[in-house]
């Protein structure tokens, strides 16, 4: 009797361990498609800047260059 209770807490520590670490890889999953997608749009927003910014500077530059 007693190792039948022995075996049953460890099939449940076992259940628990697995159960746990599916849960974890998929929040950690998550995160990462979150960070990435965070990376790609800081990414796409410095390089809309840069090309906002390269128009701007055009801009100016050709208004002064007529005066």
């Amino acid at each position: 009797m007693q190792q039948n209770r022995h075996a049953q807490t460890q099939k449940k520590m076992g259940l628990c361990i697995a159960l746990g670490a599916g849960v974890g890889s998929n929040v950690g999953v998550t995160i990462g498609v979150i960070f990435d997608i965070l990376a790609f749009s800081i990414a796409m927003s410095g390089a809309f800047g840069v090309s906002i910014g390269a128009a701007v500077g055009a801009a100016l530059s050709a208004k002064t260059s007529h005066k």
